[in-house]
């Protein structure tokens, strides 16, 4: 009678034990995720434009958008992925002590609030990032998954131990009262997971803002620097480290007189005849010649920048006003200098803009499409990889429409009048829509994009690419 009492308990018990041990297992997944996710939160904060996570796929699925949006990654001062992994870690302290006391069905009731408030936090969560920051996270979907998970679990959880809500949770609170063992120990885990979270995370903000201030600070000396020394090279006659050599397809129609030539400090463009005349001179003292970055224009009319005869060419669909192109556009640019003589990428305009964009709804990169058209007309004078250059460089600037179009020409110097003519003809918004209808045809659903080979990767040039220009002679 005995042993048939006992077997009859096992099973009773089994199901909620396996329950508990389910929610127990979630909880440490959760914990592996949020840390994880602090890992971006700092990666974003400390080196945005070298740090890049496995989930930057393009501007809509990206982990790094979301950590960089501090209003909604900041809670109390702390990040929010330490407060969710001292949540995890507390229930399943809870989940660890409802298996101890199971008979008792200890934490049952505590478990489901738990449940509820993590279920909450999800749906907060999802409308922040569909609203507000409007870029998804993979990490914080997969946690999402779980809070919904710990919430059914925890509902099963009760009525497979045959109690009500309500009862279960009038009994965890009164056995924890009921107790001062259990209320101290609750208490100091409780606390300190708490505590823990918050002098952890408070300090690591602390962390980001000394690093970023000595970063900052070390960054305005060596722009200080660097203007002495742009200094002296302009009034010495001399030119920039990397050279972009227009061929004859990209230069204008009418082109300029050597005397006429001008060109930006920022973009580090040089007329033709200068960089030969100081490749010469670097001969002639034993200095390493500059690198030459050739550029043209293919014959569907796409702009295209690296070498004569490519042993690797990629399609680049970007956006000038993405600060995802934007990091991209500079390690684009580290790529064509380090391989000038392997490597060709094309310019394809694919502004996330509804003003030319049919994929875009409601305001988003109002500016994109007005951009496009400003390096298309710098195009026509032979300047686009310059201006693609100074879009980019001064993207934050550009960001709101203080500098109109015709400032942006002046600055680099364009002639004003074939500009402003340019702005208003239909033929500078034949590439856009051309490059915008190919995108749409290959079903690019965001920027970056490449396309190698007809393969199409978002976010980075895939490392095998990389690879076949490193082993190419």
């Amino acid at each position: 009678m005995v042993d048939t009492v006992e077997k009859a308990r096992a099973e009773v018990n089994r199901g909620p034990a396996v329950a508990l041990v389910t929610f127990l297992i979630l909880c440490v997944i959760g914990v592996i995720s949020a840390y994880h996710l602090t890992g971006v939160f700092v990666g974003t904060h400390m080196a945005p434009d070298e740090y890049e996570s496995f989930c930057n796929l393009s501007e809509r699925m990206n982990c790094e958008r979301v950590s960089a949006s501090d209003e909604y990654s900041i809670v109390a001062n702390v990040p929010v992925s330490v407060w969710a992994t001292a949540g995890y870690l507390f229930v399943a302290f809870l989940a660890f002590a409802g298996l101890m006391r199971l008979r008792e069905r200890f934490a049952q009731g505590f478990l489901f609030i738990f449940g509820v408030l993590f279920l909450g936090v999800s749906v907060w969560l999802v409308i922040v990032m569909h609203f507000f920051i409007q870029s998804w996270c993979i990490v914080c979907l997969a946690i999402d998954a779980i809070n919904i998970a710990l919430f059914g679990i925890s509902i099963a959880l009760i009525r497979m131990s045959r109690q009500g809500i309500a009862e279960a949770i009038k009994r965890d609170f009164a056995v924890t009262f009921g107790n001062v063992k259990v209320l101290a120990l609750l208490a100091v885990v409780g606390l300190g997971a708490m505590g823990g979270a918050y002098a952890y995370g408070s300090g690591l903000l602390v962390d980001i803002k000394n690093h970023n201030e000595k970063l900052a600070a070390k960054k305005a000396e060596e722009e200080r620097k660097a203007h002495s020394i742009w200094s002296d090279v302009v009034e010495s006659g001399g030119s920039s480290e990397m050279v972009y050599i227009p061929g004859d397809e990209e230069r204008g129609p009418k082109e300029k007189s050597s005397t006429e030539e001008k060109w930006s400090r920022k973009v580090n463009d040089t007329p033709m005849e200068q960089s030969c005349e100081d490749k010469k001179d670097e001969e002639k003292i034993g200095k390493e010649p500059r690198k030459v970055v050739n550029m043209g224009v293919s014959k569907e009319g796409y702009p295209w920048i690296g070498a004569s005869e490519p042993i690797l060419e990629i399609s680049e669909f970007t956006d000038f006003q993405c600060p995802y192109c934007q990091r991209a556009h500079m390690i684009v640019r580290k790529l064509v200098n380090k391989y000038p003589g392997k490597l060709r990428v094309y310019h394809r305009q694919f502004p996330l803009d509804s003003h030319c964009n049919p994929m875009i709804n409601g305001d988003f990169h109002l500016r994109a499409c007005e951009l496009a058209r400003i390096s298309e007309c710098a195009g026509e004078q032979g300047r686009f990889w310059e201006m693609n250059d100074f879009l980019f460089h001064h993207q934050d600037e550009l960001k709101d429409s203080g500098i109109t179009a015709e400032q942006v020409a002046e600055r680099l110097a364009l002639d004003m009048g074939k500009f402003e003519c340019c702005m208003t003809a239909d033929s500078s918004m034949k590439p856009i829509k051309a490059g915008i209808a190919e995108a749409i045809e290959k079903g690019l659903k965001g920027t970056p994009a490449y396309v190698i080979d007809g393969a199409v990767y978002y976010g980075k040039i895939p490392d095998e690419a990389l690879q076949k220009l490193e082993n190419a002679k």
